[in-house]
């Protein structure tokens, strides 16, 4: 059975929506995140509302309002002085959110992803 999932960037460029659909079994949010990522020292990505706890603790870099920055040439600063690609944040938190997605029956046939009408 295949899956179709799709992710949606809001336009407050604050939360990621992850839904899907599977073929007879009709649609249904999976989950909302928090356009958050921690970077640790070893260099493994977290996301969402793990990231959430990680920052707290001080734990790594962490990167938060990236996502309306997609397309500004000027990096987004972590935490911890280093800076990365918005664009390049914004992709590492889609891969996060997916691989931490709990395992179901069937690969994505499709994966979509929706961003904010402002970044053209």
């Amino acid at each position: 059975m295949t899956r179709h999932s799709g992710i949606s960037i809001d336009d407050d460029g604050v939360t990621l929506v992850i839904a899907e659909t599977t073929p007879g079994s009709g649609a249904g949010v999976v989950a909302f995140a928090p356009a958050l990522l921690v970077l640790g020292p070893d260099g493994h990505a977290v996301a969402g509302r793990r990231a959430r706890r990680l920052a707290a603790a001080g734990t790594g870099a962490a990167f938060a309002d990236y996502t309306l920055r997609v397309g500004d040439p000027v990096p987004v600063l972590g935490s911890d002085g280093s800076s990365r690609p918005a664009a390049d944040l914004v992709a590492l938190t889609i891969a996060c959110l997916l691989r931490d997605q709990p395992p179901r029956q069937g690969p994505d046939q499709h994966l979509t992803v929706a961003h904010p009408a402002g970044w053209g």
